[in-house]
């Protein structure tokens, strides 16, 4: 026999918290330096990542969405079979400079660099010993400390799998004078199209919950981008088929705004974003920027705001972490009408702004921004979640086999709750309605019927003010 006691029972539940959906929680696909391959890994501190991935595209594009929203951010690294390249190298002198020295840059870039070397003291010749340089990754926004050009003339650049090679002047010294400066820009590991789809399938495979896949890295074309997202989209509605509800965001190549507009045109697809246009991004990695896509700005910015947040709202303030903008949609509109989502500048306001978030919609589509595929894929994720407690379950019927008035109310009353805590609660839809049908002969069918309608939030895009004098005394004569 149990001895006498006081039995407490604590009771969960009470407050309404919701757990985590991963409605913020973005993963990002692509190649860098270091880490697991077709593996999703979950990261929430930055040096947790650095140690992890090292560098490369995948590396920073990661780092710098968890710098900004704080995590947690989800990674995939794929397989790089398209390798980097180094481009021509370019001298330049100072005016009346008669060095003839020169440099050449060979290797295989982890990443894409601007890469700017900079003379700082005259050398008659490698074997003097007396040259110095420093170097640049971001093309001058930040240099590293001098150092003296080898005798042998090679040096190492850390961390970036090239290597400078400096030649002597064949004619008359100085080989290198202060003021000379070699450019040379770098291309970064990409993956093949079926690299890419085999990193989504592996983050489909994971049971985590996320919002949207950014494929991070650019095609050599936008015709290679195209046919990619085309690849994506189907990935993106086979989840949803399978009640994982996700867009993704597939990166166009830096291009004219003439061939973006005429390469996209014919693409469509509710699930998919095309990022155009670049923008020099502060990196959290190390002292230097990286030129990334509008992708960059997009993915840490709805990863850091509510759901039906329009993206380029200016309360919100600028999105931090962008030096410069490489394409301003307000210098060069077009590409926002194309469906692509952009950046842009506003006269008179410090910082950068996504212009819109936008969805490659077909037309007539509901879903033409981000923030419209996010409300109704939390919507549609709640529902199917919520619905399924009446798969097999029994209602009452009438004699003509129709489902009860009582039921009928109970089953709206339980998914219109669930869907207003997650949307009309927190003040991320207007509205939410679920009818379920009763006049349909469930003996007969088996099927239970039910129509949900979300009423979204709208967005003052447009702000149209009057502005004159007032003069009081003829506004009394008026009067």
């Amino acid at each position: 026999m149990a001895l006498p006691r006081v039995d407490v029972k604590v009771k969960d539940g009470a407050l309404g918290l919701v757990s985590p959906s991963g409605a913020n929680t973005p993963v990002l696909v692509g190649a860098c330096t270091a880490g697991p391959l077709n593996t999703l890994l979950s990261f929430g501190d930055l040096e947790d990542l650095r140690t992890t991935l090292t560098s490369g595209p995948l590396a920073e594009a990661a780092a710098f969405v968890l710098n900004y929203m704080g995590g947690p951010v989800y990674v995939v690294r794929v397989p790089s079979s398209v390798v980097g390249t180094v481009g021509a190298v370019t001298k330049t002198q100072p005016a009346g400079s008669s060095s003839d020295g020169d440099m050449d840059v060979t290797g295989t870039p982890l990443d894409a660099y601007l890469l700017r070397v900079e003379i700082l003291t005259d050398g008659a010749n490698l074997a003097a010993g007396t040259a110095t340089f420093r170097y640049s990754l971001d093309n001058g926004d930040n240099f590293s400390p001098a150092f003296p050009i080898p005798t042998a003339g090679t040096f190492a650049v850390t961390g970036t799998g090239l290597t400078l090679t400096f030649t002597d002047d064949a004619g008359t010294p100085p080989s290198f004078k202060a003021g000379d400066a070699f450019t040379c820009a770098t291309t970064a590991p990409y993956y093949s199209s079926a690299e890419a789809l085999a990193g989504i399938d592996a983050a489909l495979a994971d049971p985590s919950s996320y919002f949207k896949v950014q494929l991070v890295g650019q095609a050599a074309s936008v015709a290679s981008a195209v046919t990619l997202a085309t690849s994506v989209a189907a990935k993106m509605e086979a989840a949803a088929n399978a009640y994982r509800y996700l867009y993704a965001t597939v990166e166009l190549p830096q291009d004219t705004d003439a061939n973006i507009k005429a390469g996209v045109a014919s693409f469509a697809s509710t699930r998919i974003e095309l990022a155009a246009g670049f923008a020099d991004y502060a990196s959290a990695l190390g002292a230097r920027s990286i030129r990334h896509s509008s992708a960059l700005a997009s993915t840490a910015r709805a990863a850091s705001v509510p759901i039906a947040e329009h993206l380029g709202r200016i309360a919100t303030g600028n999105v931090t972490g962008v030096v410069r903008l490489v394409r301003d949609e307000r210098v060069n509109p077009g590409l926002d009408e194309a469906r692509c989502t952009t950046l842009r500048s506003f006269l008179g306001r410090p910082g950068y702004f996504i212009t819109r978030g936008r969805i490659a919609f077909p037309t007539g589509s509901d879903y033409q921004r981000v923030e419209y595929r996010r409300v109704m894929d939390v919507a549609a994720a709640k529902v199917a979640v919520d619905g399924q407690v009446y798969v097999n379950d029994s209602v009452r019927v009438s004699e003509t086999g129709t489902i009860l008035e009582a039921d009928a109310r109970s089953i709206e009353a339980n998914l219109e709750g669930g869907l207003r805590t997650v949307l009309v609660q927190p003040t991320q839809a207007s509205d939410v309605s679920v009818v379920v049908n009763r006049t349909d002969n469930i003996l007969s069918t088996g099927t239970l019927r039910i129509k949900v309608r979300v009423r979204p939030l709208a967005y003052a895009e447009f702000v149209e003010v009057e502005i004159g004098f007032s003069n009081p005394a003829l506004e009394r004569v008026a009067a």
